[in-house]
């Protein structure tokens, strides 16, 4: 269930369309760049973060009020409403992959959103349950600052920065979130502390 989610997928929509179509535009990361010299982020990036940012939100906001009393598995229906932004986010993007003839941001768009979703739902799978949307924004806000070395490449870990889909950090981030999701939704319970306005079966 998600509370608005009339407003979710369409947003996810929009966001496939103006990240892909944007593709292969560099933006000024603000403040670093006048101070570090030219320091850029792919624009793909800000339209996937805010999916994410919104798609979590709406989650999280309905699961609140009546989770706690709920004998279903309300955990797994945020996690199928993560993967269908995800599958609405693909569809989208490779459809505009195609008329922009791009399909490499495409396909960086989809593992954009993704990598910010196994964040997301990570973080709450860790107890971080209220603050788990912050994760996404302090993940490319850590990369944002540290990750380029003193060369000015980008460091493995700050995948979001790169344009390669494939990139191996990218996938071990999906991965790892998407096992920490895994276990979190068999558990009915966060792995590090207690669940906080999730219910549980007796």
């Amino acid at each position: 269930m998600v509370r608005r989610g009339w407003l979710t997928f369409p947003t996810a929509a929009l966001a496939g369309v103006m990240g892909t179509a944007s593709g292969k535009i560099d933006l000024p990361i603000p403040f670093l760049s006048s101070l570090l010299g030219p320091s850029t982020m792919p624009a793909a990036v800000i339209p996937s973060l805010l999916v994410a940012v919104i798609a979590s939100g709406m989650i999280q906001s309905a699961e609140m009020p009546w989770t706690s009393a709920s004998v279903r598995n309300v955990i797994g229906h945020s996690v199928a409403t993560a993967v269908g932004i995800v599958l609405v986010v693909f569809a989208v993007s490779s459809l505009t992959g195609v008329f922009v003839d791009d399909n490499n941001s495409a396909w960086l768009m989809v593992r954009n959103v993704t990598g910010f979703l196994a964040l997301w739902s990570a973080a709450k799978a860790l107890g971080a349950y209220r603050f788990a949307g912050l994760a996404p924004v302090i993940y490319l806000l850590v990369a944002a600052t540290f990750a380029r070395n003193p060369m000015g490449d980008v460091r493995g870990w700050a995948w979001i920065l790169g344009r390669n889909p494939g990139d191996p950090w990218g996938i071990a981030t999906v991965l790892l979130g998407g096992l920490l999701t895994l276990v979190y939704l068999l558990r009915r319970r966060t792995l590090i502390g207690k669940a906080r306005g999730l219910g549980t079966l007796p």
